[in-house]
């Protein structure tokens, strides 16, 4: 992987950096899916197994974007790492209110099609820009 100085950690199963982390941006959105199923359906021990799962998917995601690819990104596109920077900020800031509301079984649809809405609109700007990067043997 040309430009990557070590290949994120969890990417060992030969799959291209931008096809594994978009795969995962696809399981993402089944979690999502099944999220919105279950807070519509009020079935709490459902809910919260979903939302942990949900949870610790999204939080490896972040956290190996940033740890893994964004520094090595950082040096040809600064302005994107920041927007990505910050959209993740945003992202954990609303995961972080939608847990405590699930831990409380108040968890309520708007608050899950908020983080939907936000992840949706997330994705496409990151495929397109880092995962392009990465598509080009970066």
């Amino acid at each position: 992987m040309d430009g990557l100085t070590t290949p994120p950690r969890h990417i060992e199963s030969g799959l291209r950096p931008a096809t594994h982390l978009r795969d995962e941006h696809e399981q993402l959105e089944r979690l999502l899916s099944q999220l919105s199923e279950y807070t519509d359906s009020c079935d709490a021990g459902r809910l919260q197994e979903t939302w942990s799962k949900l949870e610790n998917c999204l939080s490896s995601h972040l956290q190996t974007e940033e740890q893994q690819l964004l520094p090595s990104f950082l040096a040809s596109n600064p302005d994107e790492v920041r927007s990505i920077l910050t959209e993740h900020r945003r992202i954990r800031e609303l995961v972080a209110e939608l847990g405590v509301a699930v831990d409380l079984h108040t968890a309520r649809k708007d608050a899950v099609l908020r983080l939907v809405r936000l992840l949706r609109e997330h994705a496409p700007a990151e495929d397109r820009s880092l995962y392009g990067w990465l598509r080009q043997g970066r």
